[in-house]
């Protein structure tokens, strides 16, 4: 599968943000400051405009209220993420949408670029970029608290490697999360080399839960140091509360 992301941003001109959804092999697509909207397999989105009176949760109402938006572009689900620690500027958001593989992302990426205006919808949100993901190691868990790195890596299959025998450690720990990795695709220079890291806990309880595990260094430090030895440095490292919206039938 191929994920698309899309940042927006609310309140001055932003960057980025990452991608996520709960299928296998996906890509993405992102533009803007507030994460809202899908993915060719992963997710992407930005969300804002330059006005004193912005609102994420309107945008992604919105989406929600007018699958056709999403639906339009064939993707099999979309969504938006918040950033709530470690943002750029205030109210930094993005969209990202699910998409069942490359072609039909690319597909959806021109029929977006080329759609007409929607005043209701630049009205909630100022678009800043769009970015593809492709997923490298999958995940199943639904959208919802995640914490979002990106990193140099020095050997790519070996940190998903190392990376898959961490996240079982902290899952027979008892810390229901997962942890996808995905690979940016035309993401811009500032992407570039970057790989894309999300541990999926749903629920703010659960990523406290296992922060806590972390620093009190109750986690299997041998699984934890072979994934850190991969990792040349970390670029990223932010808190999203994240919604899917959509789903196709």
């Amino acid at each position: 599968m191929f994920a698309c992301f899309e940042k927006n941003q609310q309140t001055k001109k932003g960057e980025e943000d990452g991608s996520k959804s709960g299928i296998q092999n996906h890509c993405g697509h992102v533009g803007g400051g507030l994460r809202v909207g899908g993915t060719v397999a992963g997710r992407a989105g930005r969300f804002g405009d330059q006005r004193e009176k912005t609102n994420p949760q309107g945008y992604t109402q919105y989406l929600a209220d007018n699958p056709q938006i999403t639906s339009s572009l064939g993707a099999q689900a979309g969504g938006t993420c918040l950033t709530v620690s470690g943002h750029r500027y205030p109210n930094q958001a993005f969209a990202w949408t699910i998409f069942p593989n490359a072609a039909t992302a690319f597909k959806a990426a021109r029929m977006y670029s080329q759609a007409p205006a929607n005043p209701e919808l630049d009205a909630l949100r100022e678009n800043v970029s769009s970015e593809f993901y492709a997923i490298l190691k999958p995940f199943t868990k639904p959208s919802g608290w995640e914490r979002r790195f990106q990193m140099v890596i020095n050997d790519v299959p070996g940190f998903i490697k190392a990376a898959t025998a961490l996240e079982k450690s902290m899952q027979d720990a008892g810390h229901p999360v997962e942890i996808g990795i995905f690979m940016p695709m035309g993401a811009g220079k500032t992407k570039a080399g970057l790989i894309d890291i999300r541990i999926f806990a749903v629920e703010p309880e659960i990523g406290g839960a296992l922060a806590q595990h972390v620093l009190s260094g109750q986690h299997d430090r041998a699984a934890m140091g072979a994934m850190q030895s991969f990792i040349e440095s970390v670029e990223l490292d932010t808190f999203e509360d994240c919604k899917q919206i959509f789903a196709a039938e």
